[in-house]
């Protein structure tokens, strides 16, 4: 189950791409950083 879900985790990496995986990360950091400053 476990080596499943992982190939699966990076099979969808690679299909949404880079340039996806970094726009969905900005707004995760963002939140990140909010949350560090206050």
């Amino acid at each position: 189950m476990r080596l499943t879900f992982n190939t699966n985790k990076m099979f969808f990496y690679k299909l949404i791409g880079i340039e996806e995986s970094l726009f969905l990360n900005v707004p995760f950091n963002f939140l990140n950083t909010f949350r560090n400053k206050y």
